[in-house]
């Protein structure tokens, strides 16, 4: 059924009641989207600061355990004040030997 049939059986007050129907239908589609947009743009803003966040927090927690302190490595040293002890290493690297010993001082173990 076309414009004019639609027009013919039912009159102009339907006709134009279906058209203004359809048109608030695209004009509440077209809000209801564009009102979206700040939500959207607030969430993606959102997701950026949280991975900037998430890398520093990374980036500080596994550097912090394997670079040395102001005193040496933290794992290095025997606690203070509670002497020698079997399983204490006394100055020695805890990966001495290893490959990620010698990344961490620089050279290559072969």
């Amino acid at each position: 059924m076309n414009a004019s049939e639609v027009l013919a059986r039912f009159g102009t007050r339907r006709l134009l009641a279906f058209v203004a129907a359809l048109v608030l239908f695209l004009v509440l589609f077209l809000v209801l989207h564009l009102a979206r947009l700040p939500l959207l743009l607030a969430a993606r803003l959102l997701e950026a600061c949280m991975a900037r966040v998430d890398g520093w927090v990374t980036v500080s927690v596994s550097t912090s355990a394997t670079s040395p302190g102001p005193g040496g490595d933290a794992w290095q040293q025997p606690p203070p004040g509670r002497g020698s002890q079997p399983h204490s290493h006394h100055g020695t690297p805890r990966h001495a030997g290893t490959p990620r010993h010698a990344g961490a001082a620089g050279r290559v173990v072969g």
